[in-house]
């Protein structure tokens, strides 16, 4: 009985989904349905994407920017994306890449800067070349009430030991500063403006590097700039033990958009 009535449930549903299944319409390349009952699944960003779709060519960097930007968002300023394809295994140690990378033309999104000192006069150069945060216990005790109210952490050498009281709420998100990330020092001055003038990049799972470059009011121009300033920081921090092909692939998106495949050759030519 069981089997019989499972059975005749199927080809009720089956039926259903017949009679109020979509179809693709050629001309406007816009999914809608037949059924007067039912709303018609359609969009301009749809539209946007299928047009896109055509073209399956890597492009130039400048053509591929020009793409990404065709057709954008009025209603906020989207974020352009970059996601670099590395030839690495994440396995290995040295091949796990992370760090800051200076944009020329500017960062979608300013950062708010906090520096662990204990020096008054590191602390007023800290203050003056935009730190939003700067202290030593008094940084320690706002960590400890409010959490986490900041996107980049500087400390001169002096000041590691309170880092330590705090490095629970640090660590999982990659906020300890270490001298090897270059967010440990004494030009605290230089630190700072490196970082409001740089975004974060690490490598992820598949060995993909994903990078802000810019906001769709920046331009073609200032992209460009800002992905040639990625491109070639990679290529410096390239692992001695990578003996093949390093860059692979690159793709340009912006928040809403389609991904816009970019030849490789194309940003290796400065």
């Amino acid at each position: 009985m069981g089997i019989l009535y499972r059975t005749l449930l199927r080809s009720q549903l089956r039926g259903v989904f017949a009679q109020h299944r979509t179809s693709f319409h050629p001309e406007c390349r816009e999914l809608k349905c037949p059924h007067p009952g039912l709303r018609t699944l359609s969009s301009a960003h749809a539209h946007r994407t299928a047009l896109a779709d055509t073209y399956e060519e890597p492009r130039n960097l400048r053509d591929a920017i020009d793409a990404c930007l065709v057709n954008a968002r009025k209603r906020f300023d989207e974020t352009v994306d970059l996601c670099v394809q590395l030839n690495l295994d994440v396995r290995k140690p040295e091949h796990n890449l992370r760090g800051l990378v200076r944009l020329p033309a500017g960062v979608p999104k300013v950062p708010r800067v906090a520096v662990f000192t204990t020096l008054p006069s590191e602390a007023e150069e800290a203050r003056a070349h935009g730190a939003a945060l700067v202290g030593a216990a008094e940084l320690v005790s706002h960590i400890q009430t409010n959490g986490i109210t900041f996107e980049r952490c500087l400390a001169t050498p002096e000041a590691l030991s309170y880092v330590a009281r705090v490095a629970r709420q640090l660590g999982p998100r990659g906020l300890v500063p270490s001298e090897k990330l270059g967010t440990v020092g004494v030009e605290i001055g230089d630190l700072v403006d490196m970082a409001l003038s740089s975004v974060q990049f690490r490598t992820d799972a598949y060995g993909q590097v994903h990078v802000p470059v810019g906001k769709v009011s920046f331009g073609p121009e200032r992209i460009q700039d800002n992905v040639m300033a990625v491109v070639q920081h990679l290529l410096r921090v390239k692992p001695d033990t990578v003996r093949r092909r390093y860059l692979l692939g690159a793709t340009l998106s912006r928040t809403q958009g389609p991904g816009i495949e970019v030849a490789v050759a194309s940003m290796m030519d400065r």
